[in-house]
């Protein structure tokens, strides 16, 4: 590790983030200074273009993924239905449970309610209608319960598999590369790429893509039925999603090179302990443990850094989806109250 400027990013390097600066400000150390400009150079692809490329892996195991989908499907329409039968209970309950001839899904589910209250038969009228949307509203949970568990263990698995081959290329790539190769590039790096970045991949299949793919499903469903109730409120929440979608944009801006510094300086710490522990001999012989405690908490500082700027941009995030949600739920009540007032 040098103590000199070199690991100091100069007012040319225009392109160096702000995270980056303060990272190499802390450590100090060229070759971290290098490994930044490799993952940058690695990190410049599309978003797509790379999900793209993940997903080839999937066409090796397309069963396992199509089953995958089909239940997320499934699930994503069953997490619809209970807040819908919810609303049909309110107003077949508060209609004095005159049950209305209405065709589609809630024409569907007022039979199923029928179905229910003569298998219940608890009570007539308004007594027996609670008890059947009870009892339908309990066994959709029931059975999206059991389908939420089908659907983690499928992903999971696929999940696992991807990620198996994935090293396996990763592995075998390290392989067939010349002595030069490993002579420019830490051991730690090497580690982090067959390990640790393929266990990331792991948690996006198994966490990210199945709540991603589901919640995309769901929200098409909602949309849908959203559509058939009110049209002129569901156009109020959808032009709310592009505001979603910049404030996603605006946090990938910050985050993203957060989350590479923080992963090179992972690299470059192991890289330092493999060196640092194969090496102990010779510190305590030559008594360098100060100079190296020194090195070591110059990196974990750099780390410490890249991190506060990551968990910043998430941060700010959160509030403000929260609170751009808040004013589209505003928006719509504000709506619907003049709506209600115009047809009393």
């Amino acid at each position: 590790m040098s103590d000199g400027e070199g690991s100091k990013p100069t007012e040319d390097d225009a392109s160096w983030s702000a995270t980056e600066r303060a990272a190499l400000e802390a450590s100090r150390d060229p070759i971290l200074r290098e490994m930044l400009e490799q993952e940058r150079v690695v990190s410049d692809e599309v978003d797509a273009k790379l999900f793209v490329k993940l997903v080839r892996y999937v066409r090796h195991h397309k069963g396992l993924a199509a089953f995958s989908i089909t239940l997320s499907v499934i699930e994503a329409a069953l997490m619809a239905l209970p807040p819908f039968a919810i609303g049909l209970a309110i107003d077949v309950i508060r209609s004095s449970g005159a049950q209305r001839s209405e065709a589609g899904l809630a024409g569907g589910l007022h039979a199923v309610v029928a179905w229910f209250d003569g298998v219940i038969g608890y009570a007539p009228g308004v007594e027996g209608l609670i008890v059947a949307y009870g009892a339908l509203i309990l066994s959709v949970w029931v059975l999206r319960w059991f389908m939420a568990t089908g659907t983690t263990y499928v992903v999971q698995m696929l999940g696992q598999r991807v990620v198996h081959d994935l090293r396996m290329d990763v592995y075998g790539h390290v392989m067939d590369m010349d002595m030069g190769y490993f002579h420019t590039n830490p051991v730690g790096r090497l580690v982090n790429r067959t390990t640790f970045d393929t266990k990331t991949l792991s948690e996006f299949f198994s966490d990210a893509l199945a709540q991603g793919l589901r919640d995309v499903l769901f929200l098409a469903v909602l949309i849908a039925v959203m559509l058939t109730l009110d049209v002129p409120l569901t156009l109020i929440l959808l032009a709310a999603f592009p505001l979603l979608v910049g404030a996603g944009a605006l946090y990938r801006m910050y985050a993203r090179p957060a989350m590479r510094t923080t992963h090179a300086v992972s690299s470059r710490m192991n890289a330092w302990l493999a060196e640092n522990i194969a090496g102990m001999r010779e510190n305590q012989l030559y008594q360098t443990e100060p100079r190296r405690r020194g090195e070591f908490k110059a990196l974990t500082d750099a780390h410490q850094s890249s991190v506060r700027s990551w968990i910043s941009a998430w941060g700010w995030l959160r509030p403000l989806m929260m609170g751009i949600s808040a004013v589209a739920t505003t928006a719509v009540l504000y709506v619907g109250y003049g709506l209600s007032l115009i047809h009393i």
